[in-house]
């Protein structure tokens, strides 16, 4: 059996080998007992910790304590260690696979004798596994171009390895990434897993970087049939909103709203999911939900404003969202933006420069300031024509 010593691995059995020195420098002691009067016995008792090289007077180290607190640091220290190399996907990142076992072990045994070295030499001429164990060896040390010729030596022997292919293609969608050489890698595997969730999201992500976002809501709607993950529910919608399929992404937020009672920053996500998908009376409620959790949240606040806007809803209602965030922080650049843009369609050009010149004075590099500078140049121009 082999193990990969990454750095929380390494840490574990510093720390272990740490322990175990100090249980054998830092040893229980227990008094010894003593013989009363008619027969009677005073029992053995601790004397607690104390150093090999000075233990307490008329003691004995207490070897039973002492044994289980080494095989408990032993067990805690070997869950530890195995814990430590579990690997955790991230959905709408590019996902590995450990390579076979037995090609690895068959490998490295081999290696440890001259024979087993002339032999390898054989192998890796007949069976894919080598170059393809070669290809996982390779990849921690950031020999990429050494680690892509072992995949596809290994892909030309048995085109069939579905780890391969997807070790191959998560290497094409790392930095910079290869979508078209990472969905040839991953999309013959389809037929052979079917069902595989961390094939689907490879994919997905490949024809997502790709710029085809249909084919990539197809890949991630295979996984929400086997696993309704709502983190990839969040990506499915990403890809739509990128497809132009608005009123499916709002039937997926519709699905995650539910979800998210309490959580005042995804419920400002699902809204501005829903300004996006131009489902404006959506994105007022979602954040009305919102502000009650959450009414000192400016932005919150703001962007309820810009839904009801897009409604063409009392323009000087509206008004009262973008002043009631600039009360929270008056520091606020774009609602003095958006205030400024509420009072030009309300004709009150005074109101409008103030709020432009406000804004710019808050940032004039910035993006929102540039525009409103633009915007308070406009308006002093059209005022001064009149």
């Amino acid at each position: 059996m082999s193990f990969a010593f990454n750095a929380a691995r390494k840490v574990i059995l510093v720390l272990y080998a740490v322990g175990m020195l100090l249980a054998c420098l830092f040893v229980p002691w227990m008094g010894k007992a003593v013989i009363l009067a008619q027969g009677t016995e005073w029992p053995e008792y601790t004397l607690g910790f104390a150093p090999v090289w000075s233990p307490p007077d008329d003691a004995q180290v207490d070897l039973s304590t002492m044994g289980f607190e080494i095989v408990s640091m032993t067990i805690l220290a070997g869950l530890a260690f195995l814990l430590a190399g579990v690997k955790v996907a991230e959905p709408g990142r590019p996902v590995s696979r450990t390579p076979d076992r037995s090609g690895m072990e068959v490998e490295q045994s081999l290696r440890s004798s001259f024979w087993g070295q002339w032999t390898l030499l054989s192998l890796k001429r007949q069976n894919a596994w080598v170059p393809r164990a070669q290809g996982m060896a390779l990849r921690p040390e950031s020999k990429r171009k050494e680690a892509e010729v072992g995949y596809q030596r290994a892909l030309a022997l048995d085109p069939k390895l579905v780890n391969a292919r997807i070790n191959l293609g998560a290497m094409y969608l790392e930095d910079p990434p290869q979508p078209d050489k990472a969905i040839a890698a991953l999309e013959p595997a389809v037929a052979l897993e079917p069902d595989a969730a961390d094939l689907h999201l490879n994919l997905a992500y490949a024809y997502r970087l790709g710029r085809q976002p249909e084919k990539a809501a197809a890949h991630y709607r295979t996984v929400l049939k086997a696993d309704d993950n709502p983190d990839v529910r969040f990506m499915l919608v990403e890809v739509l909103g990128d497809a132009g399929k608005s009123d499916e992404m709002v039937a997926e937020l519709n699905k995650l709203l539910p979800l998210y009672d309490k959580d005042v920053k995804r419920i400002a996500f699902i809204g501005m999911r829903f300004a996006k998908a131009h489902a404006f009376t959506e994105c007022v409620d979602t954040f009305n939900k919102a502000i009650k959790l959450n009414a000192k949240d400016p932005n919150l606040w703001l962007n309820r404003g810009l839904c009801r806007h897009e409604l063409k809803q009392d323009e000087e209602s509206v008004a009262d969202d973008y002043r009631k965030a600039l009360e929270i922080d008056k520091t606020f650049q774009p609602a003095w933006y958006y205030l400024g843009v509420s009072y030009a369609a309300q004709k009150k050009r005074a109101k409008a420069v103030d709020s432009f010149e406000r804004c710019t004075k808050l940032g004039p590099d910035t993006p929102v300031g540039k525009r409103a500078k633009e915007k308070w140049d406009a308006l002093i121009k059209e005022v001064t024509k009149h």
